[in-house]
Order: C-alpha cells, then sequence, then structure tokens
C-alpha cells in the first residue's frame, strides 16, 4: 500500500470512527436532555429523526457529489460539518440550539461513509477489497457498539453537553490532518445535478423514514405514521422513473440489473434488521425487566462490541480468500442459533448468558454486513461504483427505521396480547406486577421470533450468491493519484 493510501485510508477511518461514535452517544443521555430542557419524549426523538431525515436527503446525492468533486474538498466539509455541529449542540441551553446542532452533524455524517466506501473501492483491486472493507467495518459497528458504554459512563460523571464538546476539539484535529495530507486533484467530471431528482430524492426517503420511525410510538393507525410512508413511497416510484429516463441519473438503478448486487442489497437489509433486534431489544429487557443501569447494559454489550471490532478485519481476509457465499451462510446460521437463544428469555436469565450469547452474534455481523456489501460492490464497474455506495448507505438507514420499527411494534403489541390474556385471572397488586414483568419478556421473546423469520429470508437468498463477484474492471481507478 502507498504511503499516500495509507494516510488517506487513516483519515478518513478516523473521521468516520468518531463520528459514528458520537452518533450512538445519543441514545442513552435522552433521558438527561428532557430533564435538563424539560421537554417531553416526542419532541426529544426529533434529535434522532431529524438527524436521520437529513441522511435521507443528502445520501442520495453523495454519487454526484463524489463525482463531481475532490475527495480533499469534501471531506473537509463533512468533519466542518460535523465540527461545527458538535459545537453547536455542545454549547446548547434550549432544544432549539441542540436540535439545530445535529441537523448540522446530520450533514457531516451523510457524506463520511459514502465517501469512505468508494475511496476503498476504487483504490484497491478486487483481490484486495475484502480486508480494506473489513478494516472500515471495524469502525462501522465498533464505534456505535462502544458508545452506550462509554456514553453510559460519561453521563454518570458529567453533564450531557460533554457528549459533543469532547468531539469539537478532536473533529478540529481530524480537519487539519486531512487539511494537510488529502490528495487536491479535481475531478474533471462536467455534469449538473438534476433538481427534481433531489427533491423527489428527499421526499421519498424522508417520508418512508420518518413514517416508520414514529410507528413504535403513535402506532400504525396513526395518520402521521401511514401518510408519510404512502408518500415516500409514490416519491420513490417518481425518482426510479426519472432515474431511468435521464441519461446521466443522480441515483443509478440499473445497477440492480446486476443480480449478485441485488441480491447482495436484500441479504444487506434483512441483515440490519437482524442486527439491530439485539441492539435495541436487549438493552430494553436488560434495564426495564432486570433493572440494570445505561452504564451495566453497555458493559454487558461491551465484549460483543470488542469481538466484532477483532473479527472485522479477519473477515475481510477470509473474503479475498473465500468469497463471500460461506462467510455469509455461516454468519447468518449463528444469527439464526442466537435469536433463537434470545427467543427464551425470562426474568432469572443471568448477565453472562446473555453477554456471551451477544458476543456470537456479533461475530456472526462480521462474517455478513462487510463481507455482502463488498461482494455486491464488486460486482458492478467502477463507474457504477458511486451509485452503489450511495444506494447501500441510503437502504442501511432505511432498513434500519423498518426493523426497528417493526420489532418495537411487535413487542409492544405482544405485550398487550399476553397481558389481556391472564389479566382477569389476577388480582393482587403484587401478582399484577408480574405479570408485567411477564408480558414485558414474553413481548421481547416475539420480538426475537419475528426476527427468526427475517434471518431466515437472508438464508436462503445467501444460498443464491456467487463464490467470488463477477463483472469488475482489471484496474481500479485511484481518486488519489
Amino acid at each position: 500500500m502507498k504511503q499516500s493510501t495509507k494516510t488517506t485510508l487513516i483519515v478518513l477511518i478516523t473521521g468516520a470512527f468518531f463520528a459514528l461514535l458520537n452518533n450512538s452517544f445519543l441514545n442513552v443521555a435522552l433521558a438527561e436532555i428532557m430533564k435538563d430542557l424539560s421537554i417531553t419524549e416526542s419532541t426529544v426523538q426529533w434529535l434522532t429523526t431529524g438527524y436521520m431525515l437529513v441522511n435521507a436527503i443528502l445520501v442520495p446525492t453523495t454519487a454526484f457529489l463524489m463525482k463531481k468533486y475532490s475527495l480533499r474538498k469534501l471531506f473537509l466539509i463533512s468533519i466542518g460539518s460535523f465540527f461545527l455541529g458538535s459545537l453547536l449542540a455542545g454549547i446548547a441551553g434550549s432544544f432549539g440550539l441542540l436540535l439545530t446542532g445535529r441537523l448540522v452533524q446530520g450533514v457531516g455524517s451523510a457524506l463520511l461513509m459514502p465517501m469512505g466506501m468508494y475511496y476503498l473501492m476504487t483504490s484497491f483491486p478486487p483481490e484486495k477489497r475484502g480486508s480494506m472493507m473489513g478494516l472500515f467495518g471495524l469502525v462501522i459497528m465498533f464505534a456505535p457498539a462502544i458508545g452506550p458504554t462509554l456514553s453510559g459512563f460519561l453521563i454518570e460523571h458529567f453533564n450531557w453537553n460533554i457528549l459533543f464538546l469532547m468531539m469539537v476539539p478532536i473533529m478540529g484535529v481530524v480537519w487539519l490532518i486531512g487539511y494537510f495530507s488529502l490528495d487536491k486533484t479535481k475531478q474533471d467530471y462536467t455534469g449538473k445535478i438534476d433538481v427534481p431528482s433531489v427533491i423527489f430524492s428527499a421526499f421519498a426517503f424522508s417520508g418512508i423514514l420518518y413514517g416508520f420511525s414514529s410507528a413504535g410510538d403513535k402506532g400504525w393507525g396513526n395518520t402521521m405514521v401511514w401518510l408519510p410512508i404512502v408518500l415516500g413511497c409514490i416519491f420513490l416510484a417518481l425518482l426510479i422513473i426519472r432515474q431511468f429516463r435521464l441519461d446521466d441519473p443522480m441515483l443509478d438503478f440499473g445497477i440492480y440489473k446486476s443480480k449478485q448486487y441485488a441480491l447482495a442489497t436484500a441479504i444487506t437489509a434483512t441483515n440490519v434488521i437482524a442486527m439491530y433486534s439485539a441492539m435495541i431489544l436487549i438493552p430494553l429487557f436488560l434495564q426495564n425487566t432486570q433493572g440494570l443501569t445505561p452504564l451495566e447494559t453497555g458493559l454487558i454489550l461491551l465484549p460483543g462490541a470488542i469481538l466484532n471490532g477483532i473479527m472485522s478485519p479477519i473477515a475481510g481476509r477470509l473474503f479475498d480468500k473465500f468469497g463471500a457465499k460461506n462467510l455469509v451462510l455461516l454468519g447468518v446460521c449463528i444469527t439464526i442459533l442466537t435469536t433463537i437463544a434470545f427467543a427464551r428469555l425470562d426474568e432469572n436469565t443471568s448477565s453472562l448468558y446473555i453477554a456471551t450469547i451477544y458476543a456470537f452474534r456479533m461475530l456472526s455481523m462480521s462474517f455478513v454486513s462487510m463481507p455482502i456489501q463488498t461482494h455486491g460492490l464488486n460486482s458492478l464497474t467502477h463507474t457504477q461504483t458511486p451509485h452503489g455506495t450511495a444506494i447501500n448507505s441510503t437502504l442501511n438507514q432505511v432498513a434500519g427505521a423498518i426493523g426497528t420499527s417493526l420489532l418495537v411494534s411487535v413487542m409492544v403489541s405482544r405485550t398487550k396480547t399476553h397481558m389481556a390474556d391472564v389479566a382477569s385471572q389476577v388480582t393482587d397488586q403484587a401478582s399484577q406486577q408480574h405479570l408485567m414483568l411477564q408480558s414485558s419478556i414474553n413481548g421481547v421473546n416475539d420480538a426475537f421470533l419475528a426476527t427468526l423469520v427475517v434471518s431466515g429470508i437472508a438464508f436462503v437468498l445467501a444460498l443464491f450468491l456467487k463464490k467470488k463477484s463477477v463483472k469488475v474492471e482489471s484496474e481500479p481507478v485511484t481518486t488519489n493519484k
């Protein structure tokens, strides 16, 4: 690896790591923010929803931006946005300023991930991409996984503002390193962005994300849930139709003519849903039914995060040697087994048991996540790669929102059903409390059973994968000359 390429890779991974780490801080801090700013749950959720909406609007434009502007310029804008957003959120004494800071952070985050994946796919030959994407996967999985543990510790000792303020000097240093080390070569692409495509994309993905994100709280019958989803799907159809009519589309959906890429994106979506099931349901189980603190919960999940971080680069090297199919099948099988284990939780389930099963589950994710995305992108030509990375990033967010809302909905509805089934048989208060606890546990178990169906679909799809990706050009087109 050339020194310039190594430097660029380190800078990109460092920026992405701290951006994702900061993103995962927020969930643990929401309760403290509500108390400090005297706001309700429906208000504080906009810190997450608004952030996702900014990502939904910007991520589909990244294919155009990566062709139009240099890596250096996009990186500096991205890290600069995250720096400014962190500063605004860190000094915020009102919800309005805090939300503004989060939205500005969203601008930076939207560019970072597809930009990093695009650089890796265009700077390394196919036989080395697995190892490099595995290293990048360490960032994608490890940073969000350790975030809650670190956030829980900081919240116990400091005000929530520290979660943002600590990022200001870090992002400042990363920006300076990028300014002096990244390549300044300008792109020769002269195309212009299609404004109607941007509008269709913004309404499509923001509508779908907002609708699904609101379902867990408002319920599927609420107008503010189903109406944004319906409108989002309509605008998505308009977006796709327009892209096929353009000579130079903003998002080239023609890449789905590659069967391997289509398979890879379908497996990626199911894998994201399966990943979110444990990341959401297990903390809820530990805190709501076993009364653990956020810090204690984070410590239980930490071994899995560490194992995933260790295994992601190893899984990348295995992908380079053996291809995706066997790795993905192995990973999905482990996911299925751990899902069955998590579907049998009870009030006496030990923390050691949960930590062990969760660690195996995170191991399975390292075998699936980056190998399957690399496999799909390897089946595209280099001119299609920016579109592939943009679609992958958008898909991850949409699948995450859909998975979260579906699983929470299943958990809530099944909890109510279990309570209704035996409520008439309970008279004393102690029995009612035990009923509520047991019904909540059963609701979590049923949500994992729903995840089992999703993982089963992923296994069937993985059977049709080829061992090696096809249809790649012989030489990569590097962006760091």
